[in-house]
């Protein structure tokens, strides 16, 4: 066990997109932001894989108001050493969405997924379908899905992203290349 290994930049098989906002740009141009970010079952998985499944838990509790806390255990040296951090409330599921919100941003104070702060700002520019208005403001249709798009990401050696592209149905929907 390399407790060092959980601050390895995630895969791309581990890393999420999905649409944040719809921005109306010049000249009637839509453009979609998208945001990398990581689901619990990654956390799981890349506990599992550089800690074992026996040499982590964790542990929800709630603070004095009422916001969910994951308290995150990892053996070392047969000792258990805990992290925590609280959660937010999802437009969906509140209670489970705290919880998982909780349990995602307690593995980043292990270091899971703590690379993906340092990824850019990612703006695509949308086709017709992937977005509709509707009293004088713009959403996302249901076609537009980046985590179906072919995602590629490249890291330097301090795990910071250095090349990103993505395409699908064989055009280019996205490329950023560090300077």
């Amino acid at each position: 066990m390399k407790i060092k290994d959980l601050l390895k930049p995630l895969s791309v098989e581990n890393i999420e997109f999905r649409v944040d906002n719809i921005i109306k740009g010049r000249e009637g141009r839509m453009f979609a932001q998208i945001l990398a970010y990581k689901d619990a079952r990654a956390d799981m998985r890349v506990a599992d894989e550089v800690l074992g499944q026996e040499n982590w838990q964790c542990d929800f509790v709630r603070d004095s108001d009422s916001s969910m806390i994951c308290k995150i255990g990892v053996k070392i040296d047969g000792e258990w050493v805990w992290k925590a951090y609280n959660g937010t409330a999802s437009n969906f599921e509140s209670d489970k969405g705290t919880s998982s919100d909780a349990f995602k941003r307690a593995w980043v104070m292990w270091g899971i997924g703590r690379h993906l702060y340092s990824f850019p700002s990612i703006f695509v520019e949308l086709f017709e379908g992937e977005y509709y208005e509707k009293d004088g403001k713009v959403f996302a249709s249901r076609s537009l899905r980046p985590q179906d798009w072919n995602w590629s990401v490249e890291y330097d050696a301090s795990g910071s992203p250095v090349k990103i592209t993505s395409s699908h149905k064989g055009s280019n929907r996205y490329t950023y290349n560090k300077k």
